[in-house]
């Protein structure tokens, strides 16, 4: 068996992580899996509100929290067919819903985070 999926799911999940922070998200687990990450979304907002502007502005259909999380995090999936574009699209779709909702985002600021851990430049 190759590692390469599993290659591949760490540097996704380094990126989404990178550009996450970048736009002022917090990454949810101290010590995040590869094969996920959870991000928590500010109370403020609320994951249940993200989630639902996110998959009608843009088609865009992440998994929320479950039992005590339910409202407070949203969930990305590294593996599979989720690819590099996917990633980039996810990342700028939260901004622009971020800065809907007034959250203090510099527009591209994760994208670029992101851009950067798949380039290897971080």
């Amino acid at each position: 068996m190759t590692l390469q999926p599993f290659a591949r799911s760490r540097r996704l999940s380094g990126a989404m992580r990178a550009g996450a922070c970048a736009i002022g998200l917090e990454v949810f687990a101290q010590r995040p899996a590869d094969g996920m990450t959870a991000i928590r979304v500010p109370d403020a907002i609320g994951a249940a509100r993200l989630l639902q502007r996110l998959e009608e502005r843009f088609g865009l259909k992440l998994a929320g929290g479950q039992g005590p999380l339910k409202g407070k995090i949203f969930r990305i999936a590294h593996f599979g067919l989720v690819d590099e574009l996917d990633l980039l699209a996810t990342l700028a779709a939260l901004e622009l819903a971020l800065l809907e909702f007034g959250a203090p985002v510099t527009l591209g600021a994760g994208v670029a985070a992101a851009s950067g851990v798949l380039a290897g430049e971080q």
